[in-house]
């Protein structure tokens, strides 16, 4: 995937990193500017840069400006594997990492320098909106909690309650729809008992008896049912 066949198609751009291409080539410049800045001090594989400088490669996956920032946006949209991102920008998935891990920090020096980075504070927000003076959030918060040694005395203990229930108390008789009730006489309630639903047995076709067979026999009787 490169930038350059990606930009043909505005919709496709649009698609793959949620920007225009008028807003990617407003973002390349500084995108650039605090890439090479970065790697003035810290290597690809990020280790500090003690030796020769940074140089782009003639076999480089990402060789322009805009396949770096094209590679950082579409691994934050589509939020890929690296193995898949890798592929298709036409490296390893141990590339694809080294590239992931220097190109965010430089996205977002991008972002903050551009002033599109997201705000961290609620006075970064209102300083970002021209506010002198913060809305008034406090009537949203409660004022105090209840804690719970202040829970007054007077308040019952429900805590062990324990539901008077009649020992001799029969089951409530159902009411059928198309007929009558009377028809239902309730049963003996057995408190010691077995609940109801453990007693209730197979009802209507699974109370029919299941012919087994084995496999052989199933076999010869397709055979004789095939013409």
């Amino acid at each position: 995937m490169r930038y350059a066949d990606v930009s043909r198609k505005k919709r496709k751009l649009l698609n793959v990193t949620s920007i225009t291409v008028e807003e990617f080539e407003r973002v390349v410049p500084v995108f650039e500017e605090e890439f090479q800045e970065r790697m003035k001090k810290w290597r690809l594989d990020g280790k500090e840069r003690v030796a020769r400088k940074y140089t782009t490669y003639t076999n480089c996956p990402l060789p322009t400006p805009e396949d770096r920032l094209l590679f950082i946006l579409v691994y934050l949209k589509t939020n890929n594997l690296q193995e898949i991102h890798g592929e298709l920008f036409g490296m390893s998935q141990g590339k694809a990492n080294q590239w992931i891990h220097a190109l965010l920090p430089v996205l977002q020096s991008t972002f903050r320098r551009l002033g599109d980075a997201p705000a961290r504070s609620m006075q970064e927000l209102a300083e970002r909106w021209g506010l002198n003076n913060l809305p008034d959030l406090s009537s949203l918060v409660p004022d105090e909690t209840i804690a719970v040694d202040e829970i007054p005395h007077s308040m019952p203990d429900c805590s062990h309650a324990v539901l008077d229930t009649p020992q001799d108390m029969h089951p409530l008789v159902p009411v059928i729809p198309n007929g009558s009730s009377d028809d239902l006489q309730p049963e003996e309630h057995n408190p010691a008992g077995p609940p109801p639903f453990a007693m209730m047995g197979p009802r209507g076709a699974s109370r029919d008896r299941k012919t087994r067979r084995n496999r052989k026999n199933i076999t010869v009787a397709r055979k004789r049912l095939t013409p």
